[in-house]
């Protein structure tokens, strides 16, 4: 799954075998669209949206039920994912006032993490599951079991992969991506131009639309 497993290592043909050419790609979670995208944002609650938002800005399932307040630095626009490898998630609209509304409203927010059950108590990684697949039943869409956090972060590679982002430049915006997964998605996403890294745009189309309109 795209939220465990190991940090991405360099891509090299011997992994594929003795013929020079990439295995075959793996069954791949479900891509969802513009419109799916809107409808999803628009009608899960507050808490499934951040969720939502969250996976479909750079987070893992992990990072995201692990994330804490002291994480996220709003004015820098920046969330800092603690991990063996540091890195730093942009933090963009609309998943950038959905946090800052929420951290008003909680006078406590700076000590603890920012999902949390109806008791108070974190959030877990089946009870965020349940969030995101409630909420795809809610929006109608088609086959909501298959709206997983896996679904959304797939998206969201797949969205870099499409503008040419270089293989070696995935782990600084994504971090841990297994590496089958990456090779599979590199196949169907990838085309053979590449971009720097600064050339990348990491806000889905749908994400900005609904920030235009102020839906989200």
């Amino acid at each position: 799954m795209l939220s465990g497993g190991t940090i991405i290592e360099p891509l090299s043909l011997a992994n594929a075998g003795h013929t020079g050419q990439l295995p075959p790609p793996a069954a791949l979670p479900r891509h969802l669209d513009d419109a799916e995208i809107v409808a999803l944002v628009g009608a899960v609650t507050e808490d499934a949206r951040l969720a939502v938002l969250g996976l479909l800005s750079g987070l893992n399932i992990d990072e995201l039920v692990a994330l804490r307040w002291d994480q996220i630095d709003l004015s820098a626009g920046i969330i800092n994912i603690a991990s063996e490898h540091q890195r730093g998630v942009a933090l963009e609209e609309p998943l950038r006032g959905l946090l800052d509304a929420r951290c008003r409203l909680q006078t406590a927010a700076a000590a603890g993490t920012v999902l949390r059950s109806a008791n108070g108590s974190p959030l877990g990684l089946e009870e965020a599951e349940q969030l995101i697949i409630y909420g795809a039943h809610d929006a109608g869409l088609d086959r909501p079991q298959e709206v997983t956090s896996q679904a959304l972060r797939y998206t969201w590679l797949s969205f870099l992969l499409q503008q040419g982002i270089r293989a070696a430049d995935v782990f600084s915006l994504a971090g841990r991506v297994p590496h089958n997964d990456l090779v599979a998605y590199m196949q169907m996403h990838s085309p053979k131009a590449k971009q720097p890294l600064d050339q990348i745009d990491r806000v889905l189309p749908a994400l900005r639309e609904l920030t235009r309109k102020g839906i989200a």
